[in-house]
């Protein structure tokens, strides 16, 4: 039932596991190749394995490599004055940002850091697009990791106090 709803994606399964047997490798959306050795294997665990990261490897680390492009065109905003000079990356964990800015500028720069993310623009970098899709983007705010909530537009975060 699931293919039949969803023809594409099990058109897009069947064709990186034979680009996989085929050449031992896959590439993302930004052309990083993710080498699976494994998918010759005659142990049937070791190549399943290989097989599945044929399938996940483009994706997760196309969504990694859109979180990293997006963290340059940050600092780019930031150094020409179009994000406040508050706002510095302390750190990613997979497909976040993570970021340290004074209170008194999160409400500027979060719409901006929205915009930039959510369609990050390739064809000048990359010369490709992605047209009709949307990246999700959602931010959450707190002093310390323990304290983070969803970022909400009509809240003072000048209040916020430890």
């Amino acid at each position: 039932d699931f293919n039949a709803q969803f023809p594409n994606i099990a058109r897009f399964i069947k064709k990186q596991q034979k680009l996989a047997e085929k050449q031992a490798f896959v590439y993302n959306l930004f052309g990083r190749k993710r080498r699976l050795p494994n998918v010759d294997s005659d142990n049937w665990g070791k190549k399943s394995e290989a097989l599945r990261q044929a399938i996940n490897a483009p994706i997760q680390g196309a969504a990694s490599d859109f979180a990293l492009f997006s963290s340059v065109l940050i600092r780019e905003s930031i150094l020409k004055g179009d994000i406040p000079s508050s706002l510095e990356q302390v750190g990613t964990v997979h497909d976040s940002l993570i970021f340290y800015i004074d209170p008194e500028d999160i409400h500027e720069a979060v719409p901006k850091i929205y915009n930039i993310c959510r369609n990050p623009e390739t064809k000048t970098w990359f010369d490709f697009e992605i047209k009709g899709i949307e990246m999700q983007v959602d931010f959450e705010v707190g002093l310390n990791w323990g304290k983070l909530k969803r970022y909400e537009k009509d809240f003072d975060y000048t209040k916020l106090v430890a």
